[in-house]
């Protein structure tokens, strides 16, 4: 059910809600209604701490929905999210609110990723606003969605439909034009683990770089272990060199598992890979 937010039991279903603010029932003019009645309805309730509690657990959704379409714009009010953050963080503990989905996310993981991920780092991506060629493209609609999603400093969110571009059935490659040469020491690309959606880990990715375009240098091949859990998770993969490497081209070779294992109950069928973002430093 698109959309829907839910508090239920001792849970915090949260059904895959669009976190963009263009989707009717999350409106900026709609969420301010919700803001006001929950403000009013703990007003009414302030002198009976166990009515407020109900109130506030009642109105964490709304809260989670708000991070969620802070996480996704351009421009954010810092100060604000830190604050909605903390709050959120405060009362999923005060409830022990242990899930955040029918994934068995933890909201207290979530919190510390919204933090790793989603605030503004320290040190800016060199490859923000960079060239992405396609040697293996994405699948079907990634294709036209890919062309500036990998590098715009946006983080997906835990499901597919947002930020993420895939790849179903095939290996993925794609080149980095960063524009012109310069020193960089890192490059990493960030997938998804969403095996409800047949999303899966890749096998290995494979990092090369090159000045020219044409004469690449293998940097580093990584391995990775296979994940089963229900969970969704992220997995940063990462190249580093002790020294400032030279070069204006940075290739990504990805080697998808390309149907789902023996293991997984669509064993046969074609598996996919996600990435949201590739970071070079």
């Amino acid at each position: 059910m698109e959309g829907a937010l839910i508090g239920s039991g001792q849970r915090l279903w949260i059904y895959d809600s669009p976190v963009s603010h263009k989707y009717g029932m999350l409106k900026p003019a709609l969420m301010r209604r919700y803001n006001h009645l929950f403000d009013l309805a703990e007003k009414a309730v302030a002198a009976e701490p166990d009515f407020l509690k109900r109130v506030q657990r009642a109105r964490l959704p709304i809260q989670y929905s708000e991070l969620e379409i802070a996480r996704t714009e351009t421009e954010k009010d810092l100060v604000d999210i830190n604050k909605k953050l903390d709050l959120f963080e405060e009362r999923v503990k005060e409830f022990q609110v242990p899930t955040l989905n029918e994934r068995s996310n933890s909201p207290v993981d979530y919190c510390k990723l919204y933090r790793e991920r989603y605030m503004p780092q320290k040190e800016r991506s060199l490859a923000l606003g960079a060239k992405v060629t396609y040697l293996i493209p994405p699948t079907g609609k990634y294709a036209a969605l890919g062309k500036n999603a990998l590098v715009d400093g946006l983080f997906g969110g835990a499901t597919f439909v947002d930020s993420w571009i895939g790849w179903e059935g095939t290996d993925g490659a794609f080149v980095i034009d960063l524009g012109e040469t310069k020193e960089i020491q890192s490059v990493e690309t960030d997938f998804l683990h969403q095996i409800g959606a047949w999303i899966l880990f890749p096998l290995k990715v494979v990092y090369s770089y090159a000045e020219d375009g044409e004469h690449y240098t293998h940097w580093k091949t990584i391995d990775l272990p296979e994940e089963r859990t229900g969970e969704v998770k992220f997995r940063g993969v990462k190249a580093e060199s002790a020294e400032p490497i030279k070069t204006r081209y940075v290739k990504v070779e990805v080697t998808g598992t390309k149907e789902c294992p023996t293991w997984h109950y669509g064993v046969g069928h074609p598996s996919w890979f996600f990435i949201d973002e590739v970071i070079i430093k």
